[in-house]
Order: C-alpha cells, then structure tokens, then sequence
C-alpha cells in the first residue's frame, strides 16, 4: 500500500493491519494517518535497493503512536538512522520485531512504549550507543531475542525486567571481547536466564579460553548454550 492513497475522504478506521514496504520512494514525509482499529504494522524500508533515492538520508515515515491507540505489534525493517521517527506513547504495544537496521535509536524507541511490552526480537542491527539512560520498566516482559546485534543489548542493562524475562542471544565468538560496556553487559547477562548460541556453522574446535569474556558468560548458572557449534 502507497500513503500516496491516504487522501481525504479516504478512510481505514477498521483496517487492522498494515505492511508498508519501500517507503524511502515515497516522496516527502510519509505520515501515518489515525487508524484506530490497527493491531499490526510493519514498516521495511529499502535497505537493499541500489536506486533509493533517499540513500538512507533523513525521515521518511512519522508514527505518532497516539493515532494508533490499539497497536500491538510493530515491526520495522531495513531503516537507518532517522528512516523513521516517532512521538507518543505506545502503550498497549505487546510485540517488538527491528531487523537489518542500522544506527536507530533504541533506547529512545523502548522509552516510547508501555508496560504491556511482552516479547521482543532483534536481529541483524546496529544501534547508537551513548551514556546509560533513565530506567525503563517492562514489567511483562517475557521474552527477548537478539541475533547478531550486540548493541541491542545495551538499553536492557538500564531497564527494570522480571527476574524470569528470558534472553535468546546470538553472537559471533569474539563479539563479547570488543564490547565497550562491557561491565553493563556482564551485569545483565549475569541476572537473567539466557540462552547462548553462536552464528555461523563454525564448530569451535576446542573450549574457549578460561580468560575470555565467552567462557565466563558460558560458565554462568542462568546461562544455557545452545546450537551445535559448541565443542
């Protein structure tokens, strides 16, 4: 669907869900109208498109999460910093998807949604880091997955989490070493149930050093590894 087609009068006050895709080829600023009855949206953007005439260059969608008063899920694909902004509150939000992204502001997004915020999945991202943020409580929080995208981990070491909320982590081996909070990470990892898996199909051939940040988060009591690839 094209926001080229939200019009007036056009209307969807019963549309539930929405898919947007290559919306940097919209021109100007794509605006989500009020759509009070929608459940669902996704938004992917151009990532891989050689003619983007945007190139990843400032906003192309607003999500004013107060014209969306029944959203519960939202997933976002393939953005770069500023592909899309937002104001509001989410707060009947349940489900979180951000894949292929790179240079969001997590944080700032996590900071936008409420407290019925149950799962989350990360995967393929890289996010702006800067100095530790005001707490923010999911107190539903039950499920979280990140896949290759450390720097998602960062905004849940200032967060407020149920003790039993578990992490689903996907890393490459030395991901844990070029951390440079890593002292934030450590103490998150080491509070909460995690699940380690490491990508690729590269078996280790043999455990990994007893110094190495690997091997410490793999001997925590809370931490269970996972996947093949472990000697």
């Amino acid at each position: 669907m094209s926001p080229r087609i939200w019009t007036v009068p056009m209307t969807f006050r019963h549309l539930r869900h929405l898919h947007l895709s290559c919306i940097e080829h919209e021109p100007g600023l794509c605006v989500l109208p009020s759509l009070p009855a929608l459940e669902t949206l996704a938004l992917n953007f151009c990532c891989y498109c050689l003619d983007c005439p945007r190139n990843g260059r400032g906003p192309s969608t607003l999500i004013q999460f107060e014209c969306l008063p029944q959203l519960r899920a939202l997933s976002i694909s393939g953005a770069h910093a500023e592909s899309v902004i937002w104001c509001g509150q989410a707060v009947q939000l349940q489900k979180l998807e951000v894949t292929y992204s790179s240079h969001m502001d997590l944080h700032g997004l996590l900071a936008c949604l409420g407290e019925d915020l149950e799962e989350l999945h990360i995967a393929d991202c890289e996010f702006v880091t800067g100095a530790p943020a005001p707490l923010i409580a999911f107190p539903a929080l039950r499920r979280v997955q990140i896949l290759e995208s450390m720097s998602g981990l960062t905004p849940f070491c200032f967060a407020d989490v149920p003790a039993a909320t578990a992490f689903h982590v996907r890393i490459r081996p030395n991901d844990f070493e070029d951390l440079e909070d890593w002292s934030h990470v450590w103490g998150l990892l080491a509070r909460q149930p995690v699940y380690l898996s490491l990508a690729g199909s590269r078996i280790l051939r043999s455990p990994p050093d007893s110094a190495s940040r690997l091997s410490q988060v793999a001997s925590l009591p809370h931490v269970r590894l996972e996947g093949p690839n472990w000697p």
